[in-house]
């Protein structure tokens, strides 16, 4: 997939303008240090503004600076590719070598790393690793830095480390200068004149620009005429203009499409003839697309693409931009291609779906794509009962629930774990569930949420079967890890090294990482050294037992809609009862409500007084005391004991235990 730069594109061969002598400075900067003064290097810009042009530039002055320097050159969509087909066979890491440890690494038309993309994720950690070891990468593409990922993304920490160089469409000086180099080139003269109107033409880019040279100069050399400017104009643009009478070059006022026959003023008129001659070669070229088109039907058709798209510009009288419509759709057509491969990796059962050949459906193949790849981690998805409306927050969980929220959001840029420590029953289930529910809600498929024992439990399997590297990839896609007790790891050092290893995957693609344990962390013993590390090296937040705030707000919950001569009062007296878990709360709560419930009458403060004080003032669980029978051979009986139930409601309850 990498190869050496092309020689024949030097510096030598490059005309910047203006506007372009930063990316310029910076590249021979680059290609003549032997350390970088910066790095990475990003050059962005339209197609046709000179990036690949310069990146072979850079490529071969550094050869020639140092010819000991090992330079490679490589797409960033053939480097994934290559990445993805590699890692199938199982050697990924002995495809990825070389271009790590390449001396200059020149990657071209980078694309935008989606947040959920895992397949970027191996390839950012190796530029990653090049910037440490102080490795020169360049780096090429359409897009702005602030396009190329979301902000938790590792490209966007790996752009802001060195220097990005925008390349600008070639302005009127640049443009004559390529004009003025293509007819030295080819040896086919055009005039001063000629040279000066059509670089004034707008051309957006410098392949364009080259591509009307190249017709002028191909016209020319079969004329026997020299062309003049309005010629010129008409020959590249396809128009007639009027000249400015004091304009030294003519600039277009008013337009006015060719005629479908050539206009002779009179016999003998030249530009009568040469317009003839223009006419003609349009005719040509309509038919030149048309055939193209034609071509390419057959072809995409033939495969078994829906080239309705093609048809319509066929039918088409003067589409505008053919060439553009048909590049389009072979890229279209190539992307179903790849979208095709992927799913039959993943889920081979939906590769014959007919969006996966419909050029104009991408968009929902790419949806297809999505569901495939997260299809196994649907039983692993948060219990939707437990979400943030459900929680109570109170001073004692606002830094939990505030920290919950901030990975939920997105806003940190590489997000550290989080672990949520905390006694059996405060909530830590609920508030990761929650998170969990959350990510959920904004559309992302990937949330992986488990209790340790389920989580060994896979893993157990898995080794069994022989499946663990299968079981791995299944978590390529994941976009969110949540572990509830993860104390309970500690017995299972297989499990323990897994998930040591999965965080290490996930954390390249910045994906949420969060644990709940009823262990503190200084307490936490059985865990391997690696996994308690990258455990307690976030973000670790204590959920302490609920405040009288949060009592109060989960008895209100629990009481709803039940009507009591005074609830407020009720609320209170519940609320103010000590209780070191939101699950001792309920416990309270409910026993009143069935104390009420099977007394036949509405719960109120005082009986709950009676419920609850009572319950306190006697031992709890206690069996009644005996006494010792007295001897038999004195001639007493044993005593009978009787236990006293002032409250028979109480009595009932106890007797239902």
């Amino acid at each position: 997939m990498t190869a050496a730069p092309d020689p024949s594109l030097t510096f030598a061969g490059l005309v910047a303008g203006t506007a372009n002598q930063l990316a310029l400075a910076a590249a021979r900067a680059v290609a003549e240090s032997p350390t970088p003064p910066f790095n990475p290097l990003y050059l962005h810009g339209e197609a046709g503004t000179g990036k690949t042009h310069l990146l072979h530039a850079i490529g071969n002055m550094a050869l020639v600076v140092n010819g000991r320097a090992v330079a490679c050159y490589v797409r960033w969509g053939d480097l994934v590719a290559g990445a993805r087909t590699a890692a199938a066979l199982g050697r990924q890491e002995d495809y990825l070598a070389p271009v790590e440890a390449a001396g200059l690494l020149l990657i071209d038309e980078m694309q935008p790393v989606g947040d959920r993309d895992a397949e970027a994720a191996p390839l950012l950690a190796l530029l990653d690793r090049r910037l440490t070891r102080r490795l020169t990468t360049v780096l090429a593409g359409r897009e702005a830095p602030a396009a190329l990922g979301g902000a938790a993304d590792l490209a966007a920490r790996l752009l802001g480390a060195g220097l990005v160089a925008e390349l600008q469409p070639p302005d009127s000086a640049m443009r004559w200068e390529i004009l003025h180099r293509q007819c030295e080139a080819t040896q086919v003269p055009l005039s001063e004149a000629v040279l000066e109107a059509v670089a004034l033409l707008p051309f957006d880019n410098t392949r364009d620009l080259i591509g009307a040279a190249n017709r002028l100069i191909a016209f020319q050399s079969v004329s026997p005429r020299l062309l003049d400017p309005a010629q010129a104009r008409v020959l590249i643009t396809g128009v007639l203009d009027e000249p400015v009478p004091d304009a030294g070059v003519p600039t277009v006022r008013e337009s006015r499409p060719l005629p479908s026959e050539p206009r002779l003023a009179e016999e003998g008129d030249e530009f009568g003839s040469f317009l003839s001659e223009v006419v003609a070669s349009v005719s040509q070229q309509v038919d030149e697309w048309r055939a193209r088109v034609g071509d390419a039907m057959l072809r995409w058709g033939g495969e078994g693409y829906r080239t309705a798209r093609l048809q319509a510009l066929l039918d088409t009288e003067l589409p505008s931009q053919p060439d553009a419509v048909l590049r389009r759709f072979e890229e279209d057509a190539e992307r179903l291609a790849r979208l095709r491969g992927e799913i039959a990796e993943v889920a081979p059962e939906l590769a014959g779906q007919e969006v996966l050949w419909d050029p104009d459906q991408v968009g929902a193949a790419e949806e297809l794509l999505e569901q495939a790849r997260t299809q196994d981690l649907v039983n692993s998805q948060p219990l939707g009962h437990y979400t943030f409306e459900g929680l109570v927050e109170g001073t004692s969980n606002r830094l939990a629930l505030d920290a919950v929220r901030a990975r939920a959001s997105g806003s940190a840029e590489s997000p550290p774990p989080l672990l949520l420590v905390g006694e059996s029953g405060v909530g830590k289930t609920h508030l990761l569930h929650a998170l969990g529910n959350l990510l959920v809600e904004q559309g992302q498929r990937g949330v992986v949420c488990l209790g340790a024992h389920a989580f060994a439990g896979q893993v157990r399997e898995a080794a069994e079967a022989g499946a663990l590297p299968a079981w791995r990839r299944r978590f390529r896609w994941a976009t969110a890890l949540l572990i509830d007790d993860a104390h309970l790891l500690a017995t299972d050092p297989a499990a323990q090294e897994e998930l040591a290893g999965l965080m290490d995957q996930l954390a390249v693609t910045g994906c949420p990482v969060a644990f709940t344990t009823a262990v503190p962390v200084a307490e936490l013993t059985g865990v391997s050294p690696q996994l308690l590390t990258r455990m307690a090296g976030g973000l670790v937040v204590e959920l302490p037992p609920p405040d009288r705030e949060v009592r109060l707000g989960v008895v209100r919950q629990l009481l709803g809609a039940i009507e009591a001569p005074d609830a407020a009062a009720l609320e209170e007296y519940l609320a103010g009862r000590q209780a070191d878990s939101i699950r001792a709360v309920h416990a309270v709560v409910q026993r009143v409500l069935r104390a009420a419930e099977a007394g036949h009458t509405e719960p109120t403060q005082a009986l709950a007084r009676q419920v609850l004080e009572a319950a306190v003032a006697r031992p709890a669980h206690r069996a009644p005391a005996r006494r010792p029978a007295p001897s038999l051979g004195r001639g007493r009986l044993g005593e009978k004991l009787v236990e006293d139930w002032p409250v028979a409601a109480d009595r009932l309850i106890e007797e239902l235990r």
